[in-house]
């Protein structure tokens, strides 16, 4: 189960659902606050030679004020989405308590170490300085804490991979940041948000790399390892007396360097050296010659991994990439005509949707890879 959802998480890519089993609001890590603050209250009780339970009262209490701390976020948070989601058409449903009450979620982990701490504190006498809410809620604090201490350690594949997901839709969400920000304050969206809309679809706004222009030449933006090296050797007088340009010098390094590769540690494929990374092509490599049959099987199954997780990777930032240029073209269609940010956002755009095509090719071009091991394994 998972307790206080926001209802309005999920209803827009602008607001995501925190996905199960991670816990649908930060009340409730109210309690691993105060019990973090109550260890620093136990550690200076016993310093000053006082009553260690006072760490027990300094969990009670910060519980409630940050409990307290998240209920305002929480509201503010709701309060900008209702408005958001009404120039959209979408309805806000009610508040519920608990969701998901069939399933096993973080929140039954946190819920459960919060009654072995109040069951421990009922096993023992409450010291007669103490309130019982002090004493208990204390108990349920440390009690979430050593839950939370176990998630830590404990193996549970389902919730790295929702932090994964949590991650990407976050990320996803923060293209929608200026859209929200505009539907709450109307005014902004006039004096600030074009301003920004203006820098972010520039060549050389905030959002795009800048074009390092250094002695009247222009670098090539891979950089990376390679860079790194080529710098180191050719000092800093760099390219300026040579004959040969340092983009070519890359690709020649980058060239060698896969080449012998390819010689040193042959696999299914060749491969090139991309910003310092193996990045394999579609060509069978006929130097590839495992030293037995389950060499051989290992080895394709190792590469069908590669594979699969560099499909993975392309498939996440094409879809970032994706809602990226959905937000840009709604900005784009609310320009006026005629005007040079109408011409910039045109640029951007065209940009925008011919990297979203290359990022697709690559996703292909690793199918056919794939495809090709398989056919061999």
């Amino acid at each position: 189960m998972r307790l206080f959802p926001s209802p309005w998480q999920g209803l827009h890519p602008a607001f995501p659902e925190t996905p199960a089993p991670l816990s649908a609001s930060g009340s409730t890590s109210a309690p691993t606050v105060g019990a973090s603050v109550g260890l620093y209250g136990v550690a200076v009780g016993a310093f000053l030679k006082e009553r260690p339970t006072m760490g027990l009262t300094a969990a009670a209490y910060t519980m409630v004020l940050a409990g307290c701390g998240y209920a305002a976020l929480n509201y503010v948070e709701g309060n900008t989405a209702r408005r958001f989601l009404e120039t959209k058409g979408i309805e806000v449903p009610k508040r519920r308590i608990v969701e998901r009450l069939g399933s096993f979620d973080q929140d039954n982990v946190l819920l459960l170490g919060a009654l072995v701490g109040i069951a421990v504190a009922g096993r023992r006498i409450r010291p007669q300085h103490l309130s019982r809410f002090s004493w208990y809620g204390g108990a349920a604090c440390f009690g979430t804490l050593g839950s939370t201490m176990v998630l830590k350690v404990a193996p549970w594949p389902a919730r790295r991979e929702a932090a994964e997901q949590g991650l990407k839709n976050a990320m996803i969400a923060q293209q929608y940041q200026g859209e929200v920000i505009a539907a709450v304050d109307p005014e902004m969206k006039d004096r600030w948000w074009p301003q920004m809309n203006r820098q972010s679809s520039t060549p050389n706004g905030p959002s795009a790399p800048p074009a390092s222009i250094q002695g009247g030449q222009e670098t090539d933006q891979r950089a990376g390892p390679l860079r790194a090296a080529l710098a180191q050797i050719l000092g800093p007088s760099g390219f300026g007396d040579g004959d040969i340009s340092e983009a070519e010098a890359l690709s020649a390094l980058e060239t060698a360097q896969s080449d012998q590769l390819d010689e040193d540690d042959p696999q299914p494929h060749l491969s090139n050296i991309e910003d310092g990374e193996r990045v394999f092509k579609p060509v069978t490599n006929y130097k590839w010659s495992p030293r037995s049959h389950e060499d051989a099987q290992r080895c394709l199954n190792e590469h069908i991994e590669h594979l699969k997780k560099r499909r993975e990777e392309i498939s996440k930032e094409a879809e970032l990439l994706w809602h990226t240029v959905a937000t840009k073209e709604a900005e784009y269609y609310e320009t006026k005509n005629d005007t040079p940010l109408k011409a910039e956002q045109r640029a951007a755009l065209e940009i925008m949707n011919e990297i979203h095509i290359n990022i697709w090719l690559q996703a292909s071009m690793v199918d056919c890879k794939l495809n090709q091991t398989w056919s061999i394994s």
